[in-house]
């Protein structure tokens, strides 16, 4: 038997800027890293981009995690703003529902960075509102939310996604 190192086994989102949906917001919990422990969340997007690889063809997914906060130096709060493109009320502040944005289009722009061992990812830069006239994509409806992964016996729960 012949073993050999793994090879990236997935291909990443291409650089550039898409439209985009908002398929997804994922509640990750409790998050360690160099800074301490914080909420975090990620936001999942389909981009307008298809991915030849995948069978049957569907368009790539891009992810980015955010500290759960809308203090005005978090990076959830830049996005959000500028996706919007206008502030929050004080009643959003209060409790802003990150429901809201699955199926709201965007525009992001993705990045590549080589990850500690070598592999090529996918980050996504910056989230702003779809230029004027530019027309918004829908979500394909082949992404199956994370939340519904996982309370779904044996990965498929034979309807659409939401």
């Amino acid at each position: 038997m012949i073993v050999k190192a793994p090879s990236q086994m997935f291909k990443p989102a291409p650089e550039g800027s898409y439209g985009a949906v908002c398929v997804d917001v994922v509640d990750i919990g409790e998050v360690t890293n160099e800074w301490g422990t914080k909420h975090c969340c990620e936001v999942v997007w389909e981009i307008d981009e298809l991915d030849a690889e995948t069978i049957p063809i569907d368009r790539f997914k891009v992810k980015k995690r955010y500290t759960a906060s809308l203090s005005e130096k978090a990076n959830l709060f830049r996005d959000l703003t500028a996706w919007r493109g206008r502030k929050f009320t004080p009643e959003e502040l209060a409790g802003f529902d990150l429901e809201q944005i699955i199926g709201k289009p965007c525009m992001i722009q993705v990045v590549h960075h080589l990850g500690s061992k070598g592999g090529v990812f996918a980050n996504v830069n910056s989230v702003s509102a779809l230029p004027k006239g530019m027309k918004a994509i829908e979500m394909s409806g082949h992404y199956l939310r994370r939340s519904k992964q996982e309370h779904s016996e044996g990965g498929d729960d034979g309807g659409a996604p939401f």
